[in-house]
């Protein structure tokens, strides 16, 4: 509390201010490596899809595009977005558990990711282009 440095110190008691001190050793900072990684790879895909979802409403108001195909890429955000919230509140189990967990999720952004790209490009590529 006092910021007196405490090197060397033998005792449970700061010698500045007198306060007990508990010695304890941990991580000084969490690797967010596979945290960043899986929430970039799902905001990209649901920033596509937020972006494709105003575009089509624009062709749609224009009368280029059904109604019915606005809905696929609405369906898609969302279940991006829901991924996002998936990933960041299973993160605090995962952060604890080991390497290959976290990687095994990584890799599911990454595929529910791909999976949207690839659904969207499949069903609306006649439509859109």
């Amino acid at each position: 509390m006092c910021r007196y440095n405490l090197r060397d110190l033998i005792g449970n008691r700061c010698p500045e201010c007198g306060r007990s001190i508990v010695l304890s050793v941990k991580a000084a900072e969490f690797n967010l490596a596979t945290f960043t990684a899986g929430v970039v790879i799902l905001a990209a895909g649901a920033g596509f899809f937020a972006m494709a979802l105003l575009y089509g409403l624009k062709r749609w108001l224009n009368g280029e595009l059904r109604p019915d195909d606005l809905w696929v890429t609405a369906i898609v955000l969302v279940i991006n977005i829901a991924a996002i919230v998936v990933w960041i509140r299973a993160w605090r189990l995962l952060r604890t558990g080991p390497v290959w967990r976290r990687l095994v999720t990584l890799c599911s952004c990454v595929l529910v990711t791909a999976g949207s790209f690839y659904g969207f490009l499949t069903y609306m590529w006649d439509q859109w282009w």
